[in-house]
C-alpha cells in the first residue's frame, strides 16, 4: 500500500515538474503563408487553325475544330484566343485560336500546400461578336502543349477539364485576374513547368458551330516578350509545415531521467 502511494507521489511530482518546464505549454508556431509571383516564359503563344472554304458552315467548323495539327505562333509580343466563322467568295471558313501559357513553378517547396492561385493576363483587345462568352483554362499536362509547342499540340483531344474561367464581361484592357479553382491548383507542378491551354467557351470547348457568320469572339493579351509589367503572371499563395524544434523535448527527457535516478 505504501509502495503504491510512493509511486503515485512520484508521478504527481513528475507531472508538476513537466508543467513548469520552459516551452511545455508553448503552442506550435503559426503556419507561414508565402506568395510567389511567377512570370510566363518565351514559350507563350497560341495554336491556330483556319479551315479551307466549304459549302456549309458545319463543314468549315469541323475542319478547323477537329484538326489534329495547327499552326504555332510564339514569336510575338501577344497571344490570343478566338473563334471566327466568316464567308468568302469560295464559301464558309472557320478560324480557331487556342492560347497557351507556361510557368516555371519548380520554385515551390515540395511540401507546400497551395490554397490560392490566380492567372493574370494583360488584355489588349476584346471583341464579342457572338454575345456573352468566356475563356476556360484547360490542361494537357504532362505532355501537351510541348515546350516549345508543336503543331500537333493544337488538337483539342489533348486538353480537358476546367481549371478556372473568365467571362467576356471581365476581359478587356489591362491586367485581368482568372482565379484557379481546385482543379487548376491541382495542375500546378511543384517540380517543373505548369502549362495551360486557354480555349473559347461555348463554341470551341463544347464543339458548337456558331450560327451567325462574319463575327468573332476574340481576346488578345500580352505575352512574355512584352516584358515585365505586361507579361502573364501566375500568383500562388501557399503554406509550408512549421518547423518544430526538438530541443525543449530533449531537455525535458534528460531532466526526467535524472529525476527518476535521484528518486
Amino acid at each position: 500500500m505504501k509502495g503504491n502511494r510512493l509511486l503515485l507521489g512520484i508521478a504527481v511530482v513528475l507531472l508538476m515538474m513537466i508543467s513548469v518546464l520552459p516551452g511545455c505549454n508553448e503552442e506550435l508556431p503559426p503556419v507561414e503563408v508565402d506568395k510567389l509571383v511567377i512570370p510566363s516564359s518565351l514559350s507563350d503563344g497560341h495554336l491556330r487553325m483556319r479551315s479551307a472554304a466549304f459549302e456549309t458552315k458545319s463543314e468549315a467548323w469541323d475542319s478547323a475544330h477537329d484538326a489534329a495539327v495547327g499552326y504555332v505562333f510564339i514569336s510575338e509580343n501577344h497571344t490570343e484566343t478566338w473563334v471566327e466563322l466568316y464567308t468568302t467568295d469560295s464559301g464558309y471558313k472557320a478560324d480557331i485560336s487556342r492560347g497557351i501559357v507556361y510557368f516555371d513553378t519548380s520554385g515551390l517547396p515540395d511540401d507546400a500546400t497551395i490554397y490560392n492561385a490566380t492567372l493574370r493576363l494583360y488584355g489588349t483587345y476584346l471583341e464579342s461578336g457572338y454575345g456573352d462568352w468566356g475563356i476556360i483554362i484547360q490542361s494537357g499536362m504532362p505532355i501537351s502543349p510541348h515546350d516549345p509547342a508543336k503543331p500537333e499540340d493544337y488538337g483539342y483531344t489533348h486538353y480537358s477539364g476546367n481549371g478556372g474561367a473568365i467571362s467576356s464581361d471581365d476581359m478587356g484592357y489591362g491586367y485581368k485576374n482568372i482565379p484557379l479553382n481546385e482543379h487548376g491548383m491541382d495542375w500546378i507542378d511543384k517540380t517543373g513547368t505548369t502549362k495551360f491551354c486557354l480555349r473559347e467557351w461555348p463554341h470551341d470547348t463544347n464543339n458548337v458551330c456558331p450560327t451567325a457568320v462574319d463575327k468573332i469572339n476574340r481576346w488578345q493579351w500580352y505575352s512574355y516578350e512584352k516584358g515585365q509589367g505586361y507579361w502573364p503572371e501566375l500568383i500562388v499563395y501557399y503554406e509550408t509545415p512549421p518547423e518544430v524544434s526538438t530541443k525543449a523535448a530533449t531537455d525535458k527527457a534528460k531532466m526526467l531521467v535524472s529525476l527518476s535516478i535521484k528518486l
